[in-house]
């Protein structure tokens, strides 16, 4: 408005102008409204929003950052994220938010406070009207229960393994075709590494068909669902039979309650003695299970959907679309209702909203575009105008149907647990750090009585301070130990193995598994006893004796050969007896043990040969076993002084039956002289000087 004076200085009218701002106002009061919807729509995010100047301050907060850690998004305003969450005066290591101002590009990654929540960090770059990067603004989601699921699902799995890996026996699972669909190493070793998929009788019976008497102890099991067992022989992969006492129990179960596999332990009670192959799961179930974890973590992005006071939604984002299979533009203007399995639900939901004025962490199934139910997590606040009146509520939504299933089969790997270790003969037990006995299963409940809760020391063996030999300690500090235990009190021998056990909240117990191997043990010592006499008696003969097997390789030798050769038994172990005793490359001729082999009735061969110096009486003796040479027992008697006095006793005979024959022609000379003599003697008409034998025997001399 303007005044207009007349020519004596006096008003004499005034102009007003008048302009018209309603649609000014009325843009105003919507960029008010926007805004306030805005801030809102972020101070109802169960994410944590920060907006951060290019000196890493921050300018706005939402409430949920505020929240979780005490302060209002105001009391943030010109402070550090990482004084304020990370109690640091610099950045931290990593940071996606630095990383952003150093790119220029969207950051993200996962990082971890002090008071050990754990964080997905999302940092977008916010750039000015010239494109220069004046800020960032950084989304926070808290993904501790997620982490805590994950590892859960880990250490569930590693317990398993680790529990496994403790247990020595051969163990093998069956589908109902009685196909191996598992196996462990133990199993693998004796029967070959390509057993899995193949039907059982025919690699541990090699049969073409099932067991007799039929049905078989596993198809028994598959058929009443109970515990069978009873002693069988089987044959390895390289044809060597071996006896096994066999439990078959079942190992997992169907939707219906219905054996689906059954788990075969079997225990070999041929040489009574265990293996210490560990069990583990197959490279493929690792995978899956990898995968398995991985498919959760990429589907764990939050959905925003804004509903009116009527139910109608009004907002639907990306993530929404994802999970449930609607579009934006189909669901927009439409009730909620329909989005619940439970359709009571929405009222439910809204009225907590109302009363509490939000909602947190509240879970409940919604049902996709193809009708399915997903279970979900829910978070929601009110939605208000400028005048503070609600006018609907942000719900912010994750789906957790993952979640659900790893909790569910947290709870049947552990349950499928329990069921193998009360299938076992073998006591289990588990101990806390303080010797607290955390579980025992059916065999030492049997034999002690259930001692869960109690200190192991004083269940076992009655005593009121930890067991001298007690190995707790080196299992606590990550090791496993194998060792026997001898208790006086029972005057039994047990064989322990003692491996540590990660639980989820990262302590350690002891697993402990204990097999009674008193008879074992005793005829291990009768057995030793038995060959430490048949030692004595080797090493104590006269005769040099050595052992052979069919390629010449010396096994043994005793005192008087080691004598004769100046080596020690281990020296002689693995030589060829002919490089040994007769320093040649291959056997000799005349060697009973090639003559013994070469015949086919494997008799014993015995002939005199030279060896070692002097002359031996060599006699070779088989050790048959199923039908097969396995060793020669090669015994060397020294004849050489006999063989020496034989040969100069025949020397002396043979001079003297020269000597004779030559004493014998000179006699005979002598008397045919002696005839001409005496003839010559005769004719002169004298006596003849000799009288000869022959002469006097006939009459005719004089």
């Amino acid at each position: 408005m303007a005044q207009v004076f007349d020519t004596d200085g006096s008003v004499a009218t005034a102009v007003c102008v008048g302009r018209d701002v309603t649609e000014r106002k009325a843009a105003e009061e919507a960029m008010r409204t926007d805004e306030l919807e805005k801030v809102t729509i972020l101070n109802s995010l169960s994410e944590h929003v920060l907006y951060q100047d290019a000196e890493m301050r921050i300018l706005w907060a939402n409430r949920a950052a505020g929240e979780s850690v005490g302060l209002t998004p105001d009391e943030l305003v010109g402070r550090h994220c990482y004084e304020i969450w990370h109690q640091r005066s610099e950045p931290c290591a990593g940071c996606p938010v630095r990383k952003t101002h150093e790119t220029g590009q969207t950051q993200e990654g996962e990082m971890t406070t002090p008071d050990g929540r754990v964080w997905f960090i999302r940092s977008d770059p916010v750039r000015d009207a010239d494109g220069n990067i004046v800020g960032a603004v950084e989304t926070t989601l808290e993904i501790t229960e997620r982490k805590r699921a994950e590892n859960a699902l880990q250490e569930s799995e590693e317990r398993l393994d680790s529990m496994l890996q403790s247990i020595g026996d051969h163990i093998s699972m069956m589908d109902r075709d009685l196909n191996i669909i598992w196996a462990n190493k133990t199993a693998m070793k004796i029967f070959g590494n390509n057993i899995i998929g193949k039907k059982c009788y025919e690699v541990y019976h090699r049969r073409k068909e099932p067991c007799e008497p039929h049905p078989c102890l596993t198809l028994r099991t598959f058929q009443d669902g109970r515990v069978h067992e009873h002693d069988t022989q089987v044959m390895g992969q390289n044809g060597e039979m071996r006896y096994f006492h066999c439990t078959a129990n079942v190992a997992l179960k169907d939707n219906e309650g219905k054996p689906a596999a059954v788990i075969e332990i079997s225990r070999d009670i041929t040489q009574c003695k265990l293996t210490e192959e560990a069990l583990r799961k197959s490279a493929e179930q690792l995978r899956e299970t990898k995968d398995y974890l991985d498919n959760i973590i990429e589907s764990s992005a939050d959905a925003i959907v804004v509903v009116d006071m009527d139910g109608t939604v009004r907002s639907w984002n990306k993530a929404a679309e994802d999970y449930m299979g609607y579009a934006a533009d189909e669901v927009i203007g439409s009730s909620n209702r329909k989005f619940f399995a439970d359709p009571e639900e929405p009222e439910r939901i809204m009225e907590m909203v109302l009363r509490d004025g939000m909602l947190k962490n509240y879970r409940t199934a919604v049902l996709n575009n193809d009708r399915k139910p997903v279970q979900i997590s829910l978070s929601a606040s009110l939605l208000k105008d400028s005048e503070g009146v609600p006018i609907g509520t942000v719900r912010v939504s994750r789906d957790i149907t993952k979640e659900v299933e790893l909790e569910a089969r947290i709870k049947e790997e552990r349950d499928n647990l329990n069921l193998i270790f009360d299938s076992m003969v073998d006591g289990i037990y588990i101990v806390s750090k303080d010797y607290e006995i955390e579980f025992m299963n059916k065999v030492l409940i049997g034999e002690f009585g259930d001692r869960v809760g109690t200190i192991c020391y004083k269940a076992f063996h009655n005593r009121e301070e930890p067991c001298p030999l007690c190995k707790n300690q080196e299992v606590m500090n990550g090791e496993t130990v194998h060792w026997e235990w001898n208790s006086g009190r029972r005057n039994r021998t047990y064989d322990l193995i003692e491996t540590p056990l990660k639980n989820i909240d990262g302590t350690i117990s002891k697993l402990t598994i204990f097999r009674d191997i008193t008879e074992r043990k005793r005829a291990e010592e009768k057995l030793l006893r038995v060959s430490r006499d048949r030692e004595e008696i080797f090493q104590a003969l006269g005769n040099a004796v050595i052992i052979i097997d069919p390629e010449f390789n010396i096994l043994d030798a005793n005192r008087p050969v080691m004598a004769a050769t100046g080596m020690s038994a281990k020296e002689l172990t693995g030589r060829k007896c002919y490089e040994i005793a007769h320093r040649t490359t291959e056997p000799p001729e005349n060697c009973p043990a090639k003559k013994l082999m070469a015949s086919k009735d494997y008799k014993p061969v015995e002939n005199d040969m030279e060896a070692l110096g002097g002359i031996f009486l060599v006699s070779c003796t088989p050790v048959i076993e199923d039908g097969d040479l396995v060793k020669i027992i090669h015994t060397m008697a020294d004849i050489t002084e006999r063989k020496r006095a034989e040969e100069k006793l025949e020397k002396k005979i043979e001079e003297l039956r020269r000597f004779n024959e030559m004493t014998v022609e000179r006699e005979l000379k002598m008397v045919e002289l002696k005839k001409e003599i005496n003839s010559l003697l005769r004719g002169v008409g004298k006596e003849p000087r000799y009288r000869i034998l022959e002469e006097i025997d006939t009459g005719t001399s004089e």
